[in-house]
């Protein structure tokens, strides 16, 4: 009897999957499709843009294996424009205020990061430049010792995070600037 019961219900669980199957299988009407164009179709009309952010100017990204601990000098020349700022590694404690100290023209910001961090993951990771400047000339010291001087003539490009047709619309350029490991006593 229990082997009857076991059987009949293996019958019945097959079945109502066939069944499943059989009806998914039918489909009875055709998926949505979209135009050749790409443009969905109604009641979709009118564009559609996704609410995307971006940021006008260029960013130089640092690349640095280990940034040592001690004093560092930023020397920055945009567009004629000189600037200084210098600060240390480890950074002070999490604040709202800057580690770097700056003089001259400012129109940039060089982020700092890792302050809740251990000392050893603390770093200065990019200079992001307001506007778009055609020369960029920036130098960096560690305890006195220049790292790298390397100039920078951005080549902008237009970005539509949202798409085509939608708001906004950045120019944006980048570079990367690698930095060597700092030698006491040596000027690279």
């Amino acid at each position: 009897m229990k082997k009857f019961r076991f059987l009949q219900l293996r019958s019945l669980l097959g079945g109502c999957a066939a069944l499943c199957l059989a009806v998914a299988c039918a489909g009875g009407s055709s998926p949505p499709t979209h135009p050749p164009t790409g443009e969905p179709t109604p009641p979709m009309d009118g564009k559609i843009c996704t609410e995307i952010g971006c940021v006008d100017g260029f960013r130089v990204d640092f690349h640095k294996d280990h940034w040592e601990p001690g004093s560092y000098s930023f020397h920055i020349e945009a567009d004629g424009e000189v600037s200084d700022c210098t600060g240390n590694l480890p950074l002070k404690a999490c604040s709202s205020e800057s580690n770097l100290t700056c003089t001259g023209s400012k129109r940039f910001i060089i982020a700092e990061v890792g302050c809740a961090m251990a000392p050893e993951q603390q770093s200065f990771n990019e200079i992001h430049f307001e506007g778009a400047p055609k020369q960029v000339t920036i130098s960096i010291s560690h305890d006195g010792s220049e790292l790298v001087k390397q100039i920078f003539e951005p080549e902008y490009t237009d970005s539509q995070p949202n798409g085509p047709g939608c708001e906004p619309i950045c120019h944006q350029a980048s570079a990367t600037m690698t930095l060597p490991t700092a030698q006491p006593g040596v000027t690279l």
